[in-house]
């Protein structure tokens, strides 16, 4: 199958796995606008589930969640499933950028990768790219298009929040007030996490709450919950560390917050 205009695109089934709400309303949104037709679910155990009952051409996995992540996903669809379900096109979600972790997804068995937050001209140049039979190999040597600490004058910089959803205010806004929403009780999990030492738990957190801070341009706030993130991956916990990091990230998220009620959308 080769995917060449607008209507070849309609014409795929897609399933998205992916747990953070922010994330599903823009996906949602950037199918609708487009026509595609998708499912989302919240997790890779649901999305097997959703695979033993409905015919996917396409699937998009987040690469980390809860219950069985995108890895695992992928590896149980390529086993269990029988051909050609089983050879089904994946194409993972991550807010990875790491080497080792962008070639773990080849490794498992995906057939690409794409970078959050969504942006419409990169997931339709990587479908277009897996189903043209392009290949995805050389995805290693590219760079994500972010903010660094230097270009940010502010707390908040919403021209990649805007980007991803189309340059419409209202999707925008939605987007802030689940942010909004969601902030204060993931900043209490934070503290309660740290406080029980369930570092697992606390590095999905940290995972699922950067790529929000990424999508609200504040590479700052990112920095700090990558850092932690990679520190439970890696075993190598500070305790008096992550207490200072969280209480600078909190101090941060103040600020950030300030100037999100100072914008007129």
């Amino acid at each position: 199958m080769r995917i060449d205009n607008d209507e070849d695109f309609k014409k795929l089934k897609i399933l998205m796995a992916e747990d953070d709400e922010i994330n599903q309303a823009l996906a949602r949104n950037l199918f609708k606008k487009n026509g595609w037709n998708c499912d989302i679910v919240e997790n890779g155990a649901k999305a097997i589930e959703k695979m033993r009952t409905f015919n996917y051409d396409l699937i998009l996995l987040d690469v980390e969640m809860p219950q069985l992540n995108g890895y695992m996903t992928t590896m149980k669809i390529r086993n269990e499933f029988a051909s050609p379900v089983s050879e089904v096109p994946i194409i993972a979600i991550t807010a990875h950028v790491s080497t080792v972790e962008l070639q773990k997804c080849i490794d498992v068995g995906m057939d690409g990768y794409i970078f959050k937050p969504i942006k419409l001209a990169e997931l339709t140049a990587k479908i277009k790219s897996v189903f043209n039979g392009d290949g995805d190999t050389a995805m290693l040597d590219e760079k994500k298009n972010e903010p660094t600490n230097a270009d940010q004058k502010s707390l908040l910089n919403l021209s990649g929040l805007y980007a991803s959803c189309g340059n419409n205010p209202a999707i925008v806004k939605n987007i802030i007030n689940l942010f909004v929403t969601q902030t204060p009780e993931n900043m209490v999990k934070l503290e309660n996490l740290l406080l029980i030492q369930d570092w697992e738990n606390l590095k999905l957190l940290c995972h699922k709450m950067k790529s929000a801070y990424s999508l609200l341009g504040n590479v700052e706030i990112k920095s700090y919950l990558q850092e932690m993130e990679e520190d439970c991956a890696k075993n190598t916990v500070n305790v008096s560390k992550f207490q200072s990091y969280i209480a600078i990230i909190k101090g941060l998220n103040l600020g950030l917050m300030r100037e999100l009620e100072k914008e007129s959308i």
